[in-house]
């Protein structure tokens, strides 16, 4: 946004304000409200031309439960089952949010070797208005106490680095990694057939603590990583800096890292 003359407001206004152009164009007071009408036409609109949807409110509960999930495993058939329908119902409804760029599913990287991986899609959603609506979040002070801005913060960052990809032209190449032993990536860019990883972390300040994971999986797939982008920390605080070796990014200067 920074370099179309707009100034990057702080973590929380900017995390509930989301990035629909029409917000920076505009004068619209509440970008929550902006977001409640903006849901409930695409509900009463866009997916009725798609599919025949019998319960527009179990449709909007199934959004509601997909927000509150956000930045977690997708699981189908637990969606199925709060829901109280078919899976296959929950799968078709799934493709129409990915087709109409509501959500976003991030896959796994995986070695076709190993079967210790978490294989399983990653559920985000493609503006943090939309899914801070649906969480009923209203106001940054709402946000900075909800205990999903971390998830949100992250759901930001990772859709930064796919419209970096898309505005270049570039295939996709992100992913995440979690093995069954805890280690978790929040996003790795594959470049030139080599990972580059990066910790997602919404708080202010940087420590050490927060590449423990970065460290763990250099030793376990270091012949997969890139020899030249060491990846590093993406985070909501202002100093851009390295910590043992890895890169440490405030939010607001990750323009052009993933490409």
């Amino acid at each position: 946004m920074a370099s179309f003359g707009y100034t990057i407001p702080d973590r929380d206004t900017l995390l509930l304000r989301g990035c629909y152009p029409k917000l920076f164009a505009s004068d619209i007071a509440s970008s929550y409200h902006y977001y409640q009408n903006y849901i409930s036409t695409y509900i009463q609109k866009d997916v009725k031309q798609i599919t025949a949807i019998q319960d527009e409110n179990l449709f909007y509960t199934f959004l509601k439960l997909l927000a509150g999930r956000v930045g977690n495993l997708l699981n189908v058939s637990s969606l199925s089952n709060d829901l109280g329908v078919a899976r296959a119902t929950v799968d078709r409804w799934l493709s129409i949010l990915q087709a109409s760029h509501i959500i976003y599913l991030l896959q796994p990287w995986y070695s076709n070797r190993t079967s210790v991986l978490v294989k399983t899609a990653k559920v985000y959603f493609c503006d943090t208005g939309v899914v801070s609506s649906l969480l009923d979040i209203s106001t940054p002070d709402q946000m900075i106490r909800d205990p999903l801005r971390g998830a949100i913060f992250e759901n930001y960052c990772v859709m930064e680095a796919v419209k970096q990809r898309n505005n270049e032209a570039l295939t996709e190449n992100l992913y995440f990694y979690r093995n069954k032993y805890g280690t978790e990536i929040d996003l790795i860019l594959e470049k030139n057939r080599m990972l580059i990883p990066y910790e997602i972390k919404s708080s202010d300040r940087y420590n050490k603590d927060q590449l423990r994971n970065l460290e763990k999986f250099v030793k376990e797939q270091q012949k997969h990583l890139s020899t030249t982008e060491k990846g590093g920390l993406i985070y909501a605080g202002s100093i851009k800096t390295t910590l043992n070796g890895y890169g440490i990014y405030p939010l607001k200067e990750i323009q052009g890292l993933f490409v």
